[in-house]
């Protein structure tokens, strides 16, 4: 399990779906099964089909990008992060690797 889960709601149907956030020990144990779960075909072929070819080595790389692969998905079908979990929503688009811009910026770029 992740260090910590992010809450992430999609604000005109109002699922409610979480995200761990950084290593992903499930994916470490059972390969593509995690992403299979949580619906995530996308990734799931992905990792399913570089597993073959790489005789699971592939694995090894997705424990670490997998989460935030997930994570980011989400936020690209229009998911919006409300709760951190541990830590705070800007830790977790810092994490994520999403530019937070600091108030200042907004109003110069307006």
């Amino acid at each position: 399990m992740a260090a910590t889960t992010a809450t992430l709601v999609h604000p005109t149907t109002g699922i409610q779906k979480k995200a761990p956030i950084g290593f992903s020990w499930t994916t470490f144990f059972f390969s593509f099964f995690p992403a299979v779960f949580r619906s995530d075909w996308k990734n799931a072929i992905l990792m399913l089909v570089l597993s073959c070819l790489t005789m699971g080595l592939a694995g090894l790389v997705f424990c670490f990008i997998y989460n935030k692969r997930y994570a980011l998905g989400l936020i690209e079908k229009g998911y919006e992060i409300t709760d951190g979990g541990k830590l705070t929503i800007e830790e977790v688009k810092a994490r994520l690797g999403i530019a937070v811009l600091e108030p200042e910026a907004v109003k110069e770029a307006a």
